[in-house]
């Protein structure tokens, strides 16, 4: 619940994805806002209002307790989106224009707005849009001690102090990344 770029995109929220994402790579003339599917696979805008989203197959959680490898549902990204809604959560102004989450499906996420809103799908792919499972927010009622538990390409293996030591995510729904075995951040 933390507004820093050393959390969202450097430090403990690498281990994390979002619903969609900034696209990047050499063929991405920067700076862009071009957003990319991350934990969904495609996305239709029937009318102003609403979005639907149909999130990847076989996407894991990563192999740590308390969610131990489960696949990701439709019910984790509209419980995480709930989270970021809820007032004194600083990330909640992102998404103001939402009114309704519905898992309409197993892998699919219904999202419906008060108005028509051209920002929005650049809010679902900011750094604090991190889809969290619910059961690891359960543990403390918050993720500020941890645990650090994603379906992003990198798992959290120790913090102390100052440094921070990841591991590559040897499930991660996107093949060849990462493409480091380790990443020491201090």
């Amino acid at each position: 619940q933390e507004v820093t770029e050393g959390l969202i995109s450097v430090g403990p929220g690498i281990v994390y994805s979002r619903l969609l994402r900034l696209r990047t790579g050499p063929e991405v003339a920067l700076p862009s806002q071009q957003v990319e599917c991350d934990l969904c696979e495609s996305w239709e805008h029937p009318d102003s209002l609403t979005y639907t989203f149909r999130l990847r197959e076989g996407v894991r959680w990563q192999d740590h307790p308390p969610v131990n490898g489960r696949t990701l549902t439709a019910e984790d990204v509209a419980f995480s989106l709930r989270r970021l809604l809820t007032a004194g959560t600083p990330g909640a102004t992102l998404l103001n224009g939402l009114v309704s989450v519905e898992a309409s499906g197993p892998l699919t996420v219904t999202l419906r707005l008060a108005s028509p809103d051209a920002d929005f799908l650049g809010s679902l792919a900011h750094g604090q849009a991190k889809v969290v499972a619910p059961e690891a927010v359960a543990v403390n009622g918050h993720l500020r001690e941890g645990p650090t538990v994603g379906t992003g390409p990198w798992m959290l293996e120790s913090q102390v102090g100052a440094k921070s030591v990841y591991a590559g995510n040897p499930h991660y729904f996107e093949g060849g990344f990462p493409r480091l075995e380790t990443l020491e951040i201090e």
